[in-house]
């Protein structure tokens, strides 16, 4: 019975060896298992850092756009209104050049019919120095014949 008991001690000497391996181990895997849990816990942390900075990129980048729009809806409504101001000078530009054709060919009628008149003045003019010149001679003579 006492080698019974010798061995029953060794077993349970063994056992409890076995028993101490697998709690170190144990103890091991709960340590690995702690430093794993804290790295995923500071990685998540990180990324969560991460995701609120590009979170904030990202509304900032949408009151950029906002305003970049409002800016460009301003500028497409200055646009619009020197595209209907140079529309209207356009026209007020082709009504003039109409306007001005018109009056010139007013003022040219005026002119042909001014030279026309110029022409027959001077017509008259040459008929009248004609004359004029025709009666100093005759002028001149009677006083001559009146001197004589």
């Amino acid at each position: 019975m006492m080698d019974n008991i010798k061995l029953y001690e060794q077993n349970e000497a063994e056992l409890e060896g076995v028993l101490n391996g697998l709690e170190e181990q144990l103890s091991e895997v709960k340590l690995s298992r702690e430093k794993t849990t804290q790295l995923l816990q500071d990685e998540k942390r990180q990324l969560q850092d991460e995701m609120n900075e590009l979170r904030s990129k990202h509304e900032s980048s949408i009151s950029e756009v906002v305003e970049l729009k409002e800016a460009c809806d301003q500028r497409q409504t200055i646009i619009t209104a020197a595209e209907e101001e140079n529309r209207e000078l356009e026209d007020r530009i082709e009504s003039n050049n109409e306007a001005h054709i018109e009056q010139r060919k007013i003022l040219e009628a005026k002119c042909d019919q001014m030279q026309q008149e110029v022409g027959v003045c001077k017509s008259l003019l040459t008929k009248e120095e004609s004359e004029k010149l025709s009666l100093q001679k005759e002028c001149a003579r009677m006083m001559d014949n009146i001197k004589l």
